[in-house]
């Protein structure tokens, strides 16, 4: 359809003033300029996989820009990750610069980011009980604190190691956890970390946002935003929501972006019911994006298929042409299926980018080591709160300077295996207890015969700790004046990506606006995506389903996708967990661009797996599929069994086989309960 006339006017207006910008909405379909042209002051923009979503959303802000509706430092656009706030931060900053555009002041970063850089600057230090130079704590900060809690005050806790899902559970009223039928110490250990936190000057991410809503409510109109921009709103939970609601102001506009297709964080808070209560909560009302230009018409096809009766999207087009048939292909195992990739991706055309997307972190193991066993160049990406050696020791490293300490965190950061300084580095170092004023006596006992080293090491120190005090422009002088290039192993292959990562997060820092250094950086240790600094520039990167969402690649391959990984076996049963996990196999399936292989395995990993595909797997039409590369299951087997039959399971002892269905048989183990086998790899035996 042809945008409307008054929409058409707008960007004749457009045309006028930023001629570069109304030359890039030339190149958009016309659903595209109707987001980025309509007046509306609240809107819900239901963008589909591969949509266009961020150029929309980019251009969206660069005409509100340009038209007068905001001002810069009046306009905020929310997201999720930082990944995807940079994204949209240098798209605009590009397009803005061929026009002349201001864009200074405008705000764009992660709901949490965007909070801490509010707090900053404008918390109420005497209700907050914070101080506006408060320490943000990290996950595995928070978790130290509050074990630390619970051994001081002789408290009892059950269910220890999910501590996180009990204190969040804690707020909605619950105290008790699995089965337990008693309260335990949860309540007091919840009271006794506020205390902690308030007398330590600590905030979480929990804090962030319940401050932030505090600390937005109390703005006065003056300084509330124009438009809030919101990026993957359906992955917001109830108190972000609420933290729009306080934010905004009666003249604030909302443009918020999503797709129910793509809700795979409904543990966070985030549903597809989302998109129905939009026009009742914010007096909005919806907009669609429905061409795809990212995958071939065959993989879009296929993930339709897959799912199924759950697609918000059934007018989803696809703008490419038909493309390569899918493979799915069996495996003996794991190991098989990594050797398959190893020599799939040395013989694939170079320059293509490629993604190997696993349910779980643990398969990513057997897959990088023999990938780069065959000399396959690899990056590894992690969810964001996944272990970061460089990041945790950085911060260690800012927190010892700042403290003045010497024995606790000379050997933590000294002593580091990694990072810590030649010739002390993976010791055990004595003299935890020590003091600053003994800093020189822990260095002559743990670097007797260097005086040398000695001399330099604390110079070094000496320098680092005057660094926080100055003002710095550059990231370069910074990590200078840390220091911090004699700790990231000068003489390891890996040193230059992780000085550019270093760099990176430093200017982040620097970059971030109203933050005090070293707050900034500390801050964007704990904020930041944390990824694996192994092959930053590889073509091949391996990462989880959830990890991959925003991401596309030249080829994909989707691995195990075995019932009871694909869905998980723990989903069984729940239809809302299944239909997320069908959600999260249709958003895998669709980072591909032109090509898709789907493997399971034989001899799957996981003791709940069967040795057979996905159900979802199953739905895809034969005629997608490349018929010389399928190695299909066994599930067309005789089955040598009946109901009533008796027959006898190596774990489970003698059952009774309920029923054989299509694939599989169904017995029933008396205590045991009733357990299902594939027929493709049947351990059951007759009896008779």
């Amino acid at each position: 359809p042809a945008p409307p006339v008054e929409q058409l006017a707008r960007l004749e207006t457009l045309r006028a003033a930023c001629p570069a910008l109304a030359a890039r909405l030339d190149r958009l379909d016309p659903w595209q300029i109707a987001a980025v042209l309509d007046e509306g002051e609240n809107i819900l923009l239901r963008a589909q996989v591969g949509s266009g979503k961020t150029t929309v959303l980019a251009a969206r802000v660069l005409a509100l820009l340009a038209l007068g509706a905001a001002r810069p430092e009046r306009l905020v656009v929310m997201t999720f990750t930082n990944k995807a706030a940079t994204e949209i931060r240098e798209r605009i900053a590009a397009a803005a610069a061929e026009d002349g555009l201001e864009t200074e002041g405008l705000g764009i970063g992660t709901f949490h980011g965007l909070c801490r850089a509010l707090l900053r600057r404008s918390l109420d230090e005497e209700t907050s009980g914070r101080s506006r130079r408060f320490r943000l704590l990290d996950e595995r900060g928070r978790l130290e604190i509050l074990r630390e809690l619970t051994a001081r005050a002789g408290l009892r806790i059950a269910y220890a190691a999910k501590l996180d899902r009990r204190l969040e559970l804690l707020r909605r009223g619950e105290t008790r956890f699995g089965h337990m039928k008693r309260d335990d110490d949860i309540a007091r250990l919840f009271e006794l970390y506020e205390i902690e936190k308030r007398a330590r000057d600590l905030m979480d991410f929990d804090d962030l946002i319940a401050f932030g809503r505090a600390t937005a409510r109390a703005l006065p109109a003056a300084e509330r935003p124009d438009w809030i921009v919101v990026d993957e709103f359906q992955d917001s939970d109830p108190e972000q929501l609420a933290l729009l609601d306080d934010w905004r102001g009666e003249a604030t506009g909302l443009f918020a972006v999503g797709d129910p297709d793509q809700v795979i964080y409904s543990w966070r808070g985030g549903s597809a019911a989302l998109f129905d209560d939009f026009a009742r909560r914010f007096r909005g009302r919806e907009l669609r994006l429905v061409r795809n230009y990212r995958c071939s018409e065959t993989i879009l096809e296929a993930a339709r298929f897959v799912l199924g009766p759950l697609a918000g999207s059934h007018d989803l087009q696809a703008a490419r042409e038909q493309g390569a048939d899918l493979t799915i292909r069996r495996h003996h195992d794991p190991v098989a299926e990594a050797r398959h990739l190893a020599d799939a991706i040395a013989s694939g055309t170079p320059g293509r980018s490629v993604g190997i997307l696993v349910r779980t972190r643990e398969q990513m193991g057997v897959i990088r080591e023999q990938l780069e066993a065959a000399g396959v160049e690899l990056r590894i990406r992690e969810p964001r709160g996944a272990d970061d050696p460089l990041c945790d020791w950085l911060a260690a490293w800012l927190d010892w300077l700042e403290s003045g300490a010497g024995g606790p965190g000379a050997a933590k950061v000294l002593g580091d295996r990694r990072f810590g300084f030649p010739g002390l580095a993976g010791r055990k170092l004595a003299g935890a207890e020590v003091g600053s004023e003994d800093l020189e006596g822990l260095l002559a006992a743990w670097l007797p015969e260097r005086g040398a080293d000695r001399r330099f090491l604390r110079d070094l120190v000496g320098r680092a700790r005057a660094a926080l005090a100055e003002d710095f422009e550059g990231a370069p002088e910074l990590v200078a004046a840390l220091g911090l290039e004699h700790f990231l192993e000068p003489r390891s292959s890996r040193f230059e990506a992780r000085r550019r990562r270093v760099l990176d997060l430093v200017q982040l820092a620097l970059d971030a606006p109203g933050l005090a250094w070293p707050e900034g950086l500390r801050d964007a240790l704990v904020l930041g995506e944390r990824g694996s600094e192994r092959g930053d520039a590889a073509p091949v990167e391996l990462m989880t389903m959830h990890a991959a969402k925003g991401l596309e690649f030249d080829r994909v391959f989707i691995s195990g996708a075995n019932r009871g990984m694909i869905p998980l076996a723990s989903s069984w049963g729940d239809p809302e967990q299944e239909a997320e996990e069908r959600r999260l196999l249709f958003v895998a399936m669709t980072r591909a661009r032109d090509e898709l292989e789907i493997g399971w395995f034989g001899r799957p990993p996981r003791a709940a797996a069967l040795a057979e595909p996905s159900p979802w797997v199953a739905l895809i039409p034969r005629r997608l599929v490349r018929d010389d590369e399928v190695e299909p299951a066994k599930a067309e087997a005789v089955a040598p069994f009946g109901a009533g039959q008796t027959v006898r399971h190596p774990r489970y002892g003698a059952g009774v086989v309920i029923a054989v269905e299509v694939g599989q048989v169904r017995c029933l183990f008396g205590a045991q309960g009733e357990k299902s086998f594939s027929l493709a790899m049947c351990p059951l035996v007759t009896e008779d």
